[in-house]
């Protein structure tokens, strides 16, 4: 919905509920199952927005190399494929703050173990200034999406350093950030 909301068309709302099925279910025959049901248009949104094409998801690269080359990845893409990202990093952005209000920092356990709350911070971190940058070429509703998934990812650092059990402050969290993209 997120997608509509912020300027996006059918296409685009349908690629952004797909977006994870071939890097979550099976790769390229899931791409071609999404090309054969959904068209070809739809299909590239969606491809353009897996991080892995691997068939076996245990088989998948690991999560930083996925991630990184996804971020460096993104800055060629179109305008529709940085809606669809930002759509739903926001949404994610948004579920991870509801969620940390109500479990707290147990939340971070959810995620791979290599990311933790320093690589989830990282690569929202990265994700909001890429797609800031590309949907700063789009519509006013583009720059509303870019603006809002900036506002979420602040929203959450507070969250955080506000909750006195993540025992850290705002600015500590940005070296967290930094120190976690330094890393190779």
């Amino acid at each position: 919905m997120l997608v509509l909301e912020y300027g996006g068309n059918e296409d685009q709302a349908i690629a952004a509920i797909l977006h994870d099925s071939v890097e979550d279910g099976g790769g390229p025959v899931m791409l071609q199952q999404v090309t054969d049901q959904f068209g070809q248009l739809i299909a590239g949104y969606v491809e353009a927005l897996s991080d892995s094409f691997a068939e076996d998801p245990t088989k998948k690269a690991p999560w930083r190399q996925r991630k990184t080359e996804y971020i460096k990845g993104l800055i060629e893409k179109s305008t529709e494929i940085a809606l669809i990202s930002a759509a739903d990093k926001l949404y994610n952005l948004r579920s991870v703050r509801v969620d940390h209000h109500r479990i707290g920092r147990v939340v971070w356990g959810r995620f791979n173990p290599v990311s933790g709350r320093a690589g989830q911070l990282w690569y929202y971190s990265q994700l909001t200034e890429i797609l800031g940058v590309l949907l700063a070429k789009s519509d006013t509703t583009g720059q509303d999406l870019a603006a809002a998934l900036d506002r979420e990812l602040l929203e959450l650092l507070e969250q955080i350093a506000a909750d006195p059990v993540e025992n850290t402050t705002v600015t500590e969290l940005y070296a967290e950030i930094t120190a976690f993209g330094s890393k190779k």
